[in-house]
């Protein structure tokens, strides 16, 4: 049974003997006094009015206003409980959810709509954490985990990049304990999450560092076909020679060497 409803019904109870004590007031304020009777010496008169009025005074208020403070604290509870039943509904949709975006919401004070939300949180009402005026909910929690370790784990694999400078795809995947697919899919993460700068060759299958490209000259990063006029994206470096994607012709990297590209088209 819930809180207010133990107050209603407290509250009802001592309602009914102040109703009884408040009758019998007004039947003695109806009543008549009694005069001295004549024929002896004895005081036989009464005052049924002050009786009634010493009645209303003391013996009715002293249940009715009680039971007037307990109407009212159990008023208080149920507002508060039924604005915690909107206000758990209103978290429960949401993975985060600051104080004044509800306070907003539901049209009260965010010092309010805070305390409705930790109440809701500790009355169980709603699972989750409050941290700095935002709720957040389980699920989200834990995506922040796991991101959380993916990110140091991804951190850990920048420093390995940065360590070789240039490695092939299959070496690093040997070095992780992964497949060069997987391997290149952690790099590119690192990329991404720009916890490394460089730049992956699939032809060569081989990671190069920003650092390690900068201390070489006559780098293409993509170069135009004089065959067809495609560009290619592909990575030359000096000395290498690559074949275009779109008609297969051959073009050599600046300061590449004539037999070096000979042998290139022998092999």
């Amino acid at each position: 049974m819930r809180f207010w409803w133990v107050l209603i019904i407290v509250a009802v109870i001592m309602i009914l003997p102040g109703l009884l004590f408040f009758a019998v007031g007004v039947s003695l304020w109806t009543d008549e006094p009694e005069k001295d009777d004549p024929l002896t010496d004895e005081d036989e008169s009464d005052d049924p009015q002050g009786t009634a009025c010493m009645t209303f005074v003391f013996c009715v208020p002293m249940f009715w206003l009680p039971a007037l403070v307990l109407l009212i604290l159990a008023y208080v509870g149920y507002r508060d409980n039924s604005g915690i039943g909107e206000m758990a509904d209103l978290m429960q949709a949401h993975d985060t959810l600051q104080v004044k975006e509800v306070a907003s919401t539901m049209g009260i004070s965010q010092a309010t709509a805070k305390k409705r939300m930790s109440k809701c949180i500790n009355k169980r009402k709603v699972e989750g954490r409050m941290r700095n005026d935002t709720y957040f909910s389980p699920r989200y929690l834990d995506m922040a985990q796991k991101n959380l370790r993916r990110r140091e784990y991804l951190i850990d694999m920048a420093d390995i990049l940065k360590a070789y400078r240039r490695v092939r795809l299959e070496d690093f995947g040997e070095r992780i304990d992964m497949d060069p697919w997987d391997a290149e899919k952690v790099i590119l993460e690192c990329l991404e999450d720009g916890l490394v700068h460089g730049y992956i060759s699939h032809r060569s299958k081989t990671f190069f560092t920003k650092e390690y490209l900068d201390q070489l000259e006559n780098v293409q990063f993509g170069w135009t076909c004089r065959g067809c006029g495609g560009r290619n994206s592909e990575l030359l470096l000096p000395g290498e020679v690559d074949t275009c994607s779109y008609c297969g012709s051959l073009s050599k990297a600046k300061g590449t060497e004539a037999k070096y590209v000979a042998f290139e088209l022998v092999d």
